[in-house]
């Protein structure tokens, strides 16, 4: 392989280093809302008219089918620890292994739910078109996306200031999934861990504009950028290539002497 071959391949390479491909962004709504704001031709779930015994097989929704892949799942009243509005209903997935797939009718670039009463076991598995992302609350309690007034429920018996908030140990706040590019899309989604308290699922199958505050980046694959390792072997690159030059060119002239 000539030097210039080797130059053509380590430009190739810097242009590979610059590129970062975000799979999926994860954002938080304000505080005291219970719905996205990328609201624009989407499905709700709200779980109000559904019954636990629907759950005993799969049930199916307008965007997709839940089944319950292990232990049990539950729809539960409004209480302190969910139901978006301080009524109806929403959906708990307890521990002892218990876990809960939602599979879409069709791959998604939109998924969002108000997550309630949470804590760093509640987790999520994510399968896009491409791979299987996974992941942890953790990320969201140790992120500053999450505020002070995330913190309580603030519909259970209508507070009249956070101060009155229940459960204000934990926070309550919406969850927003975006897919990147259509690549990225959202082909279903496993609800696992310990006391998971969702509601409000809601559902875009186009690849929307990032809302809120983002969180964390799933199935990111980022390398140095350009200005730092690539030029860097760009020009040791070319150093080499020139004073091959200047070597060759001398030993000419020696021989033609």
């Amino acid at each position: 392989m000539t030097l210039r071959s080797k130059i053509s391949i380590l430009a190739f390479v810097a242009l590979l280093s610059s590129a970062t491909n975000a799979a999926v962004i994860l954002t938080l709504e304000s505080p005291t809302l219970a719905l996205t704001s990328a609201s624009q031709n989407t499905l709700l779930e709200d779980f109000d008219t559904v019954a636990s015994s629907a759950f005993l097989n799969a049930y199916t929704t307008a965007f997709g089918t839940y089944s319950t892949t292990s232990g049990g799942v539950s729809v539960n009243n409004a209480n302190m620890w969910g139901g978006a509005g301080g009524n109806g209903k929403y959906l708990y997935v307890p521990g002892g292994g218990s876990s809960l797939t939602l599979t879409f009718k069709q791959p998604v670039g939109y998924f969002g739910f108000w997550w309630s009463a949470g804590d760093d076991r509640n987790k999520l598995s994510i399968e896009t078109s491409k791979q299987t992302l996974d992941f942890t609350t953790s990320d969201i309690l140790s992120s500053p996306a999450l505020s002070s007034l995330h913190f309580g429920n603030p519909f259970w018996l209508n507070p009249a200031s956070p101060a009155q908030y229940a459960a204000s140990w934990q926070p309550f706040a919406f969850v927003n999934l975006f897919a990147d590019s259509q690549v990225d899309a959202m082909k279903s989604i496993t609800f696992y861990g310990s006391n998971f308290e969702t509601d409000n699922h809601t559902v875009n199958a186009s690849i929307l504009g990032q809302t809120g505050l983002t969180v964390s980046t799933l199935g990111v694959t980022t390398v140095p950028a350009p200005s730092t390792m690539s030029i860097g072997l760009l020009s040791l690159a070319l150093f080499a290539f020139r004073k091959k030059a200047i070597t060759l060119k001398s030993k000419y002239l020696q021989e033609n002497v």
